[in-house]
């Protein structure tokens, strides 16, 4: 909120410019904090300067629930890596396209989720420091399982842990796969973001 700069959201900064988040996050953005894992520690504050929401986000279902935040200027912190896709067996597809070809234990499957949201479904307001968790993809069917009320979409991603999951205000934060492939095997770990937090079930 460009007034009192409350934290209502998170996002991931793709471009000098530009920030990824979650599309139901737009009434409540004016302005992006971008910084250290410290709310009160060094950071830059950056008026949003245009708006562009997923074409076919739907306020109903949440499909396609992404945006793109235009930054009225360049930040100084480095932009994340957005997944460019995966190949396997010589062939290319993004992680939610290949993610049923590996086996529950396989690490392709496993994730993190950071942000400063809430640490408990009830709780009053969100962390002072962002936190993250890692989290475990959820094949669709037992997705559905999990969730029979809601439409689960071929867009939609499920991942979580029991008892360590995103919750309010992670909304829009990045879903990333930490691997040293894009480096080399003695580079440092680097994060592919392959994901944004939408929408759960309490938390």
């Amino acid at each position: 909120d460009g007034k009192n700069k409350w934290h209502s959201c998170g996002g991931s900064l793709i471009a000098p410019d530009l920030v990824l988040s979650a599309a139901h996050c737009v009434p409540m953005a004016k302005m992006v904090r971008i910084g250290g894992p410290h709310t009160s520690g060094r950071r830059e504050m950056i008026a949003i300067s245009a708006v562009v929401p997923h074409p076919r986000f739907s306020k109903r279902t949440y499909e396609s629930d992404f945006v793109i935040f235009k930054l009225a200027q360049s930040s100084t912190y480095p932009p994340i890596l957005l997944d460019g896709g995966l190949v396997i067996d010589g062939e290319k597809g993004t992680w939610r396209e290949k993610l049923e070809l590996f086996d529950d234990d396989d690490p392709y499957r496993k994730f993190t989720v950071m942000g400063y949201g809430a640490t408990n479904f009830t709780a009053a307001k969100g962390s002072s420091v962002m936190l993250q968790t890692n989290v475990t993809y959820v094949p669709r069917d037992d997705c559905k399982s999990k969730y029979p009320a809601r439409v689960i979409l071929p867009s939609m991603l499920c991942a979580f842990t029991p008892q360590s999951d995103a919750c309010q205000g992670d909304s829009g934060g990045p879903l990333i796969y930490r691997n040293t492939e894009f480096s080399g095997s003695e580079g440092p770990i680097v994060d592919v973001q392959v994901g944004v937090v939408s929408w759960g079930v309490e938390c």
